[in-house]
């Protein structure tokens, strides 16, 4: 793996240059705008291997909604698109104009495209990413990071743009990229550089960075089958050993900022509640209810995020004389503070009912954005009003 640790910064200055103009005459060729405005789907083979490692990468990201993600080396956008549409608001950065130009009539075809999260298209230098400290929480990175040779230059950049609990996630090239049919066709039609990634090297150079840790995430090839009537008979290796080789190639692995794995409802792992003392009395057109709740799962339940989504409300939902459902979201109220597991949090609140409404109010918490904890498990409170 080529990084400024074994090469000269002339090496660097003239690989850099050599890369930007052919990405910049790659994607001025507007022959190629079907195949770009189809990826991840540009080809079958192609698409196999790109759909089971973005899997791989939108899981192990930890996202929330409302995230700020750099997609860095972005190319013609199309993982900037997929983050959109998972709510997040994107930076694409690349250092070719025209890739970022490919990018915004990527995002201007589609109207599942959320304008409102104001995508944003960034050109930089190849070195310094013109964006403030601490001001993304996710970096992701789409077979690019193995093109340049100032790897730790571009790290040390990544660390100072993450915020405090951030995950860089990359899909790209792996150990033995460089000897693949098609390193070797990109090379030899482009002339581009396609180094490799040793992630025991990488390691050692974010740990010294001040990185936590780096994890990586392995999955056998996407043609990988087995015979129904044999495959229980299988030796229980053949998976992890198709799974490492297939890493040679196409590598999945994250380098982390802090601890983003703390269970809370931005990230969360056993939510369930339990409705220990509730006070429902009907008056007139409304219903008083004082009601106490304990957190008796895994997840801190935050009372307020900056995402909107993660934060936990006593919501409920009516219901007719015969519990046909009326209304699911029918009201929300905040919780006072955060809920840590085996605490109780109490709440005292009246809900206006619609006029003339007979039947039934359930009252349950939800995590906004995510799930009604009676999706989860929770037994909820349910009374006739």
């Amino acid at each position: 793996m080529l990084t400024e640790k074994n090469t000269t910064q002339q090496m660097i200055d003239d690989c850099f240059k050599k890369e930007m103009a052919i990405e910049e005459e790659y994607f001025k060729r507007t022959e190629g705008m079907p195949h770009w405005l189809k990826k991840p789907f540009s080809g079958i083979e192609e698409s196999a291997s790109y759909c089971i490692q973005l899997g791989r990468l939108i899981g192990g990201l930890h996202l929330a909604r409302g995230m700020t993600v750099l997609d860095w080396g972005a190319g013609s956008c199309w993982l900037s698109e997929i983050m959109n549409k998972l709510g997040m608001k994107t930076i694409s950065l690349d250092s070719s104009q025209s890739a970022l130009d490919v990018g915004k009539y990527l995002f201007s075809l589609d109207k599942r495209i959320d304008m409102s999260l104001n995508p944003e298209f960034v050109y930089y230098d190849g070195k310094t990413i013109p964006l403030p400290d601490h001001s993304v929480d996710r970096i992701v990175i789409s077979w690019a990071f193995h093109h340049i040779i100032n790897k730790i230059g571009m790290l040390k950049e990544f660390y100072r743009i993450l915020r405090q609990d951030g995950i860089i996630g990359f899909m790209d090239a792996g150990v033995e990229y460089d000897k693949s049919p098609q390193a070797l066709h990109e090379r030899e039609t482009f002339g581009a550089l396609e180094d490799n990634l040793n992630i025991e090297e990488l390691r050692a150079i974010s740990k010294e960075l001040g990185f936590s840790k780096l994890l990586r995430s392995l999955s056998p090839h996407p043609e990988m089958v087995f015979e129904f009537e044999n495959y229980a008979e299988c030796p229980k290796d053949v998976i992890f050993d198709s799974a490492l080789e297939f890493a040679k190639t196409h590598e999945l692995f994250f380098i982390v900022k802090g601890n983003p794995y703390q269970k809370t409802t931005l990230f969360p792992g056993n939510t369930v509640a339990d409705f220990v003392m509730k006070d429902i009395e009907r008056k007139g057109d409304h219903v008083n209810a004082t009601i106490s709740v304990k957190n008796i799962g895994d997840t801190t339940w935050l009372a307020k995020t900056e995402q909107y989504s993660g934060t936990v409300f006593i919501g409920c939902h009516l219901y007719d004389q015969n519990r046909n459902l009326v209304a699911l979201d029918y009201s929300r109220e905040a919780l006072d503070k955060d809920c840590h597991p085996d605490h109780m949090v109490a709440k005292t609140f009246s809900v206006k009912l619609p006029d003339g409404f007979s039947g039934f109010i359930e009252f349950d918490l939800v995590n906004e954005g995510y799930f009604w904890f009676k999706q989860k498990g929770t037994k909820t409170v349910m009374k006739e009003v």
